[in-house]
């Protein structure tokens, strides 16, 4: 799994392109990536629609459990997922509702209803994010 990202650091918002199949493992580690990035306030839109869920329920708990740590150090912004399975929607929808009320997540089959959602005007606004511009196979931050 590879995962890429750009951020507007001024706007404090994230566009996420995650592609390949996604385990725990690769979630947690785009987790570590972003913290070290300082950028797990911001608001988040991530792209899975080139990738598959490749985890079980326990493990969306997992990863649910590192959110839930990173959100006592300092409130986490909201994500929008953007899938095109019927599976990852179930598995997003379930990861969300693992992660209670430390850490606002929705699933979308839509790309212009996840922007609605995160109150982001338009797609010409994610386009222009400017900033940081990571991406990262896997590996360690």
């Amino acid at each position: 799994m590879t995962f890429s990202y750009d951020a507007d650091c001024s706007l404090r918002r994230l566009v996420t392109v995650w592609r390949g199949d996604v385990t725990a493992d690769d979630a947690l580690r785009h987790i570590a990536h972003r913290a070290v990035a300082d950028t797990l306030g911001f608001a988040q839109l991530i792209d899975a629609t080139d990738s598959r869920v490749a985890f079980a329920p326990a493990e969306a708990d997992r990863i649910a459990r590192a959110m839930k740590t990173h959100a006592h150090k300092g409130p986490l912004g909201p994500t929008a997922f953007v899938v095109s399975c019927d599976c990852d929607f179930g598995m997003y929808r379930l990861f969300g509702a693992m992660a209670d009320n430390a850490y606002s997540v929705n699933v979308f089959r839509s790309r212009r209803a996840a922007l609605e959602w995160l109150g982001w005007k338009n797609e010409e606004e994610t386009s222009k994010l400017k900033g940081l511009t990571h991406s990262h196979p896997l590996g360690t931050p």
